[in-house]
């Protein structure tokens, strides 16, 4: 049962890379996103199957959105204040993906290292620092794809 689900995955794999290399926009588009490190090639497959066209948000804080990394503030009447969580209303497989590209960009990431450094001596609880970095990440990955520049850490 093993042979046949890694075969099946392998296939799968293979047809996803040779429908990227066929469009030379997707091309183009997923070496702009390998440059980023943290992202690898199957993570950025997802990117460019759940976000078609990055340059249709106006705004970084939209993606964000939809991808359901942004923080959202528990307020009820002027009493209630609870935790900030992340909303989880945006895309499932888009925020899965970003959150195991935030685990591999917080140790190769020089850009996202510093700043996963920052919020821990903070204080931060480590997976607040790790969705921080996501989003973060994600972010990064806008800016890409919008200027169509491979990312340079600064």
């Amino acid at each position: 049962m093993q042979i046949i689900q890694s075969e099946s995955i392998r296939h799968l794999d293979e047809e996803i890379a040779a429908l990227i290399a066929e469009d030379d926009h997707l091309s183009r588009s997923l070496t702009l996103l390998l440059s980023i490190p943290g992202i690898g090639e199957q993570s950025a497959a997802i990117l460019l199957a759940e976000v078609p066209d990055f340059r249709a948000f106006g705004h970084n804080k939209k993606i964000t959105a939809f991808a359901g990394l942004s923080p959202q503030e528990h307020i009820s009447g002027s009493s209630v204040r609870g935790k900030t969580r992340i909303s989880k209303a945006g895309n499932p497989r888009l925020r899965a993906a970003m959150y195991m590209c935030a685990l591999s960009a917080r140790r190769s990431n020089p850009t996202l290292t510093a700043f996963g450094h920052r919020l821990k001596e903070a204080g931060k609880p480590p997976k607040v620092v790790l969705i921080a970095v996501a989003r973060k990440l994600l972010v990064i990955a806008y800016g890409v794809m919008k200027t169509q520049r491979a990312f340079i850490p600064a």
